[in-house]
């Protein structure tokens, strides 16, 4: 394996998806895309443990994953229906088997070394019209900005000690991740925050539904306070 991969497959050892308040996010995640998803090919570029995979697996579309770490597509690949092909490729070096009409890049552009370069690749798998979900961490998520008053990071932006453990290159902010997008020939078509998230994930595990369905609905009015930052584009 080249170096990339290796670090992928150290990512997998020590990052789960499908357990404790992590999964809950991603199922948060996943409902916002959900809302907005459209068409019959779908791409999910990088599955971790399943959590979407298994979702859309049972909707009525044709799906498509591109992992990096063989680990977990033999994790993913046993979880869910036998309408999703999966490809073990980096990013960087994938070739679609024909054009998508929707491409899901959730808790993506934060792992990779050129996320322009991957947004810019990306434009010739989607067919005309056709749209790309974005979700990645936010860097002015309450608890990041309390973990700064406290003095666990020097600023919003400062990588954590977790985010290094599972891989991460960047926290954006609202502002970077659209310079990004928009810098990369995409136009965002709708701006999204996803959760308030005021406490770390192993402190917010026994919290009730009563509790954390507001703190999503408060989302929508706070958008860029939220732990996650969803932008729906199209070329």
């Amino acid at each position: 394996m080249s170096e990339t991969f290796e670090s992928l497959e150290a990512t997998a050892r020590v990052y789960r998806s499908d357990i404790g308040f992590e999964r809950r996010l991603i199922e948060f995640d996943l409902a916002v895309i959900l809302e907005k998803l459209k068409g019959e090919r779908i791409l999910e570029m990088g599955c971790s443990n399943g959590v979407m995979t298994r979702a859309l697996s049972n909707l009525p579309v044709s799906l498509d994953v591109v992992e990096g770490s063989k680990s977990y597509i033999d994790y993913v690949r046993k979880k869910v229906n036998k309408n999703v092909r999966f490809f073990h490729s980096l990013f960087e070096d994938f070739t679609p088997q024909g054009k998508y009409d929707a491409i899901i890049m959730a808790s993506v552009l934060e792992h990779v070394d050129h996320p322009v370069k991957i947004l810019r690749k990306v434009h010739s798998w989607l067919v005309s019209n056709g749209q790309l979900h974005i979700v990645v961490p936010n860097a002015y998520s309450i608890h990041r900005l309390i973990g700064v008053k406290m003095g666990i990071i020097k600023r919003p932006t400062e990588l954590g000690q977790k985010d290094i453990e599972i891989g991460h290159k960047r926290v954006f902010t609202p502002k970077s991740l659209d310079r990004t997008i928009e810098v990369s020939g995409w136009k965002i078509l709708e701006r999204e925050g996803i959760f308030v998230k005021p406490l770390p994930n192993d402190q917010m595990e026994t919290w009730p539904e009563y509790v954390l369905e507001p703190l999503l609905k408060i989302g929508k009015h706070v958008p860029e306070m939220c732990v996650h930052l969803y932008r729906n584009c199209t070329h």
